[in-house]
């Protein structure tokens, strides 16, 4: 939310999904009826980008976070 907030784009999202046990993305596709298409991601976990990936999240919709510091 914070990374969000900083750019001053958090009115754009409508759910933030997160902490959520075994493939985050295709739960919420599933818990929330979404199209996969419909998804952008932000993530900072490789495995997470593999899971995006595994749930239909095309490559050009993920953002791979980086933290310096």
């Amino acid at each position: 939310m914070l990374l969000l907030e900083y750019y001053d784009i958090a009115k754009y999202f409508s759910h933030i999904y997160c902490n959520i046990e075994g493939n985050k993305f295709a739960n919420l596709v599933k818990d929330f009826g979404l199209e996969v298409g419909s998804l952008v991601v932000f993530e900072n976990e490789d495995k997470e980008v593999c899971n995006a990936l595994m749930a239909g999240v095309l490559q050009d919709r993920i953002i791979k976070v980086e933290f310096n510091g």
